[in-house]
């Protein structure tokens, strides 16, 4: 977690911010978008009081068009890896498929467990959650079925 801010005379005072990693495709735009006002809504309310700043970072606010070896690679590196918690959200499919995994939202939260195992602690915190509404059939063509996310065994190790 990083501080901000200053306490003293000036009437600032010392936040600690927390930064959570949303990785999840777009299929779920509903739900991130609800996290972000959920987020909005705990810093406008209780930021303050509890010296706590919750800062979502997302692909859709902290990144922009670059050139890389692979798109998730140029994400990769503008969203950062030093985060508090990475959460993953899924529902009819996994996401785009990498080089390195079956999707850019799986290459994210593996490499947020592989950091936790190297620093043999519970940092960064990992959740994976999964939309339960019926998938209409239509979203189940071709590839998109073969990488629907079928159980959290997909990502062992998180909660």
């Amino acid at each position: 977690m990083a501080m901000s801010g200053a306490g003293g005379v000036d009437g600032r005072t010392t936040q600690a911010v927390f930064s959570v990693l949303l990785a999840s495709p777009s299929d779920v735009e509903g739900e991130r978008t609800a996290l972000a006002t959920n987020v909005s809504e705990f810093n406008l309310t209780w930021s303050a009081f509890l010296g706590v700043h919750v800062r979502l970072v997302a692909c859709e606010t902290h990144s922009r068009p670059d050139l890389g070896e692979y798109p998730q690679e140029v994400l990769n590196r503008q969203l950062g890896s030093n985060h508090d918690a990475v959460f993953g959200v899924f529902w009819s499919r996994l996401g785009t498929p990498t080089p390195r995994a079956g999707s850019g939202s799986e290459e994210e939260i593996v490499a947020a467990l592989d950091r936790r195992m190297e620093r043999r602690s519970r940092w960064p915190v990992v959740g994976v959650y999964y939309k339960s509404a019926p998938i209409p059939q239509d979203l189940l063509d071709g590839d998109r079925a073969a990488a629907r996310i079928s159980s959290p065994a997909t990502f062992p190790g998180c909660a």
